[in-house]
């Protein structure tokens, strides 16, 4: 049976319709709401930690060939940014130099609504930046 049938048939049936209607219908909604939340929440993750590595790539590019002072800058620059953008605790910064380019990769861990359900803690997004010196 579709549950165009089965909305129909309670329709037709005229006693407890709509609140039998309701009960489909509304955890649909919520589902639905919580899981738009959810991922607006993983683009904005996304979207500082990109920031904040483009930004601690771009610091450390201006301080290389000198790896410490570099690295010491990148995860200075990286960490400001991510505490300027609300995120204080929950996050991990890696820094790579290979070559002449200096990599940084900022992990954040997000706590969501659905995944909470699921008995997940945390979902993990990265955001990478790649700077070379000339």
């Amino acid at each position: 049976m579709t549950v165009f049938r089965l909305i129909d048939r309670i329709i037709a049936n005229r006693r407890g319709g709509i609140l039998t209607l309701t009960a489909v219908i509304l955890p649909t909604i919520l589902l639905i709401t919580a899981l738009s939340v959810d991922l607006g929440v993983l683009y904005l993750a996304k979207s500082k930690a990109s920031m904040a590595a483009t930004a601690a790539a771009e610091a450390a590019e201006q301080r290389l060939p000198d790896i410490s002072s570099a690295d010491n800058l990148a995860r200075q620059v990286a960490l400001a940014s991510l505490h300027d953008a609300g995120f204080i605790s929950n996050y991990e910064i890696r820094t790579d130099f290979q070559g002449g380019a200096v990599t940084v990769e900022v992990e954040l861990r997000t706590r969501t609504v659905l995944a909470r359900f699921a008995d997940i803690d945390f979902l993990d997004t990265i955001g990478q930046a790649q700077r070379s010196s000339p």
